[in-house]
């Protein structure tokens, strides 16, 4: 079975920094983006290596209140019946550098909240254009405390396209939005031991190890090791080789538990899951090496 890779929903008004930070993610403009008429359809999907984000369209002056908020609502339910679609979190931005938060904002908040109690768990509030706010952080601690008095305990993350990634919260965004790690690195690993194996994704595997800290000299050799096992020079079962496919094509794919565009965290899954197999083949690995002396 193929594992869906995690979806994003970006929600908020027109000039809210979705598709900005959207674009920003991917490192490429998938999304216009606009500070007047929103150029978003009511949902726009794009899919990534490493997760797909859905833009929706932002609120303006011009809509119906009403009717805007229950196209966002019904167009978020659609979205999380559909089987292809793994919707893992849901970002709702609201810019610092508007200085405010409008009251549709606290209320499609709460009405998004309701849907269910999994979406509820997955919105996430985040506030967008943070370089924009003084030094001191005060309009993002006002709306922190804004929002807690308006719908009460939610995850708040401020971030900005301009400044470094260490300067903002995205990396804790993207990691605490992924969420479940453990879960989801079980499932794609399970996926990669039914996979084969070529020249190309080991080439590819050797020149990853180098993010693998203490355990990279050790992962080369079970490159090796494959190697040799697929040129008849060492023997293994394929219930033994199973474990080490899949933590070589784990580490080399784009789509694991947490994409590797985000500098350092992306790497801490692959040396997680390293680390396991290398303890599950330790005796394998250790004949191995006495093979080769």
């Amino acid at each position: 079975m193929k594992t869906k890779k995690a979806t994003i929903i970006l929600l908020g008004k027109t000039g809210a920094g979705k598709s900005s930070l959207g674009n920003y993610i991917f490192g490429e403009e998938y999304f216009k983006v606009s500070n007047v008429k929103s150029q978003t359809k009511l949902f726009k999907f794009v899919e990534g290596d490493a997760l797909n984000i859905i833009d929706s369209r932002g609120y303006e002056l011009s809509d119906n209140d009403e009717k805007y908020m229950d196209e966002i609502i019904n167009g978020i339910r659609e979205n999380e019946q559909k089987n292809n679609v793994n919707v893992t979190a849901l970002w709702y931005c609201i810019s610092i550098a508007g200085k405010r938060i409008e009251p549709i904002d606290f209320e499609l908040i709460k009405r998004i909240r309701q849907i269910s109690p999994q979406v509820k768990e997955r919105l996430i509030v985040v506030l967008t254009k943070a370089d924009e706010d003084n030094l001191k952080r005060d309009t993002e601690n006002n709306f922190k405390k804004l929002l807690k008095e308006e719908v009460g305990e939610i995850g708040i993350y401020s971030v900005s396209t301009q400044l470094d990634n260490s300067e903002t919260d995205l990396e804790e965004l993207i990691m605490n939005s992924l969420g479940k790690i453990k879960e989801n690195q079980e499932s794609y690993f399970e996926d990669y031991q039914n996979s084969k194996i070529d020249d190309e994704t080991l080439e590819k595997g050797k020149k990853k190890s180098k993010n693998l800290g203490n355990f990279a000299d050790d992962f080369r050799m079970l490159i090796d090791m494959v190697y040799d096992v697929l040129a008849g020079k060492f023997s293994l079962s394929a219930v033994e080789l199973a474990p080490i496919i899949g933590a070589i094509i784990y580490v080399v794919s784009p789509v694991d538990a947490i994409p590797d565009f985000i500098v350092g965290a992306g790497f801490v899954d692959d040396i997680a899951v390293v680390g396991i197999v290398l303890k599950q083949v330790y005796d394998i690995l250790e004949r191995y090496k006495n093979e080769r002396k």
